[in-house]
Formats: C-alpha cells, structure tokens, sequence
C-alpha cells in the first residue's frame, strides 16, 4: 500500500503484477532482436508481437488499481476510471474480484481478488468447521482481505464525518489508454495488411 503527502492511499493487484512486468522484460528482449534482425526475416514481426505483448501486459496486469483519494474510491480500470464517494458505499465485497455497490449499482475490479483454489479451499473448510464445531483458524490476513477492510472503515469513516453523498459516481475513459490501444490494433492490422 502506498501513501502520498495527501494521504491518498494505492493498493497494490493481488495478482499479475509480476507477470506483467515479465511479460514486458521479454517484449524488449524480442524487439532488440527483431531491430537487430533488420527488416528481413524475423524483425518487423518480432517489433508488432513485442508492441502487442507490452500494451497488453501494461493494460490488463499493470494498470488496473484500487485508490482511496480524499473522500472517494478509484477503480481504475484498462480503459478507464470510475470514482465513487467514499459516502455513497453501501458495500464492499472481494471474491473472485472486488465489487463495491453504490447507488444501487455494483462497480467491479479485478485489481484486487483472491484466487479460485483459496475460495474453494475456505469454501471446503468452513463446511468441516461447521460439522467439527470449531472456529477459523487465527492466522495471516490476505492482502485482500485488508483492502476490503480498509475500505469498509473509509466508507464508514465518510459517513460519519457527515460528507453525505456529494457527487454521483463518475466514469471516464482514460486518454492515453486508449491511444495506446488504438495505436497498437493500427500497427497490427497494417502489418496483416502488408
């Protein structure tokens, strides 16, 4: 978790972020070659699959974040940003994915989950707690876990304070994105075409 002077707070994914980062690594390596390769052969291949791999990786492993900014959640998703009043929250749930419901609608990131085989496996022992009687183990708190508690208490922390419901949820697509995706479909469908 990241704090700025402002006292904005950034969750880091639960996932991907390695894979990302990765997946990039090897998008330069194959670009070098491909630019050392020349424009026979291998190279102007190498420089499309490397541009495609990086935007994507950046887009759907990197970019996807969960925010807590002054009195609002940001869920900044590939393409865009939704901004929730922290005082319009009305819950906060993580499974597969992080969805907040507001306004009567549900708003969903999957920057921040928890894996399928950790949902089946609590899912398979609260069934044997159950029938032995005895209570969940006390131990480590998912990084998940924590971000849906921590923006439980922000939520209720807003209400509180009495902010209200200022402002309705906003949405936008993000500029530089979207540029980035349109750029990267124009350079592959013209090297289809070529």
């Amino acid at each position: 978790m990241d704090h700025d002077a402002s006292g904005d707070e950034s969750f880091a994914p639960t996932s991907g972020t390695f894979v990302g980062w990765f997946v990039i690594a090897v998008a330069v390596v194959v670009a070098v070659l491909g630019v050392l390769d020349g424009t026979d052969g291998f190279g102007p291949a190498a420089l499309v699959a490397a541009l495609v791999a990086s935007v994507f990786a950046w887009l759907t492993l990197l970019r996807p974040r969960v925010l807590l900014q002054g009195d609002a959640v940001v869920l900044r998703q590939s393409l865009s940003t939704t901004r929730i009043p922290l005082a319009a929250v009305e819950d906060v749930s993580v499974r597969h994915v992080l969805e907040i419901s507001a306004g009567g609608k549900r708003y969903a990131t999957a920057a921040i989950g928890h894996p399928r085989r950790r949902i089946v496996r609590e899912a398979a022992g609260a069934g044997r707690r159950e029938q032995e009687g005895s209570a969940p183990r006390v131990g480590e708190v998912h990084w998940a876990d924590h971000v849906e508690s921590r923006l439980r208490r922000a939520a209720l922390d807003a209400r509180a304070r009495g902010t209200g419901q200022e402002g309705a949820v906003e949405r936008r697509i993000d500029v530089v994105p979207a540029v980035a995706l349109g750029v990267t479909l124009l350079v592959v469908v013209g090297a289809f075409l070529r």
